[in-house]
């Protein structure tokens, strides 16, 4: 209730995302409910991620789904992708793209088991951080919590053991994660014919950095914590969409500063839902983004954020553990 009336309640932006993602999401579930056979085809779960999981959609927001199969399942993952297709053609939403992180299901086993080995696809990592980060249950909530639960439990694994351990192995693949999407975006920015680098520019620099930065955060403001309560808690942040979990941390710390990081992403998303905005940013060359405002309004906006991120992280400094700030260095 704090984080709704502080935040979501004082600036539009936020409001009309928030109440807008979660009508969105409640048509959804309906929908699904409503779906022929989508119990019969081995489907475990079905998540969402993106900005619909961060409740900051619009009208023109895509459905990024996180399929988890049973071990044995009943029918071939073709039959499952069939049975996708037919639920956007209904929702009358873009399908995923066919080489995206989202393309394909995945086993639940394979979710919940953490190699890091070379061999492990980067499809399954990026499902399987993204289902902490930034996720919500469109279908079947019991097995989408108990699939969370035993994910942490997973990362978790050596703070089970020694409850004063850092989540070190969830920051790293968090890190990785996040890092993996900066190299994908360095590789492709002049490279994208489709005209969504501007796009994919400002999205990266304001929802992915947020959103990275929110589980850093939830890992800091933990890492003093000496108590098995710890994974518990751990647990009902990575329940909360990323913007919420970052509030959270700066109660934590009683910083009062969060109202700046509530207005840059105000305003992030007030420029992204309008839609003279994005048809100025849409296929704008590399080389001439500063000649469009808007771009560079939404540059000097997320320097913004990327600061006062910055400055909560070097403050704490003194209150999280010694350990974390080694861990993000070494």
């Amino acid at each position: 209730m704090l984080f709704k009336e502080q935040v979501i309640d004082r600036h539009q932006a936020l409001k009309a995302a928030r109440d807008y993602s979660d009508r969105r999401i409640s048509d959804i579930r309906q929908v699904i409910k409503n779906a022929s056979h989508s119990d019969n085809l081995g489907i475990h779960s079905l998540a969402v991620a993106g900005s619909l999981a961060r409740r900051e959609a619009s009208e023109v927001s895509d459905l990024d789904l996180i399929i988890t199969t049973i071990s044995s399942k009943p029918s071939p993952d073709t039959d499952i992708l069939v049975w996708r297709d037919e639920l956007c053609d209904k929702l009358k939403i873009e399908k995923p793209n066919p080489v995206g992180v989202f393309a394909t299901p995945i086993c639940q086993t394979l979710i919940e088991s953490i190699s890091g080995g070379a061999d492990e696809h980067y499809s399954s990592v990026a499902k399987r951080v993204l289902f902490l980060l930034e996720s919500e249950w469109l279908f079947n909530e019991t097995n989408y919590n108990a699939l969370l639960n035993k994910i942490v439990d997973a990362y978790a694994i050596d703070v089970t053991a020694d409850p004063r351990k850092n989540f070190v192995f969830l920051l790293n693949d968090v890190v990785r994660f996040f890092r993996a999407l900066c190299v994908n975006y360095q590789h492709t920015k002049s490279e994208t014919s489709d005209g969504k680098w501007p796009l994919r520019n400002v999205k990266l620099r304001h929802s992915r950095v947020l959103m990275y930065f929110s589980m850093i955060a939830a890992i800091g403001s933990l890492s003093r914590e000496r108590s098995p309560q710890k994974i518990d808690a751990l647990k009902i942040l990575v329940k909360i969409p990323p913007l919420e979990r970052l509030f959270v941390a700066y109660q934590l710390a009683d910083d009062g500063a969060f109202y700046k990081v509530a207005g840059f992403y105000d305003t992030f998303l007030a420029l992204l839902s309008n839609s003279e905005v994005r048809e100025e940013l849409k296929g704008l060359d590399y080389d001439d983004r500063y000649k469009s405002r808007y771009f560079a309004q939404l540059k000097a906006n997320s320097d913004a954020l990327s600061s006062e991120l910055l400055r909560f992280y070097e403050a704490r400094r003194q209150v999280w553990d010694d350990r974390f700030f080694e861990y993000m260095i070494l």
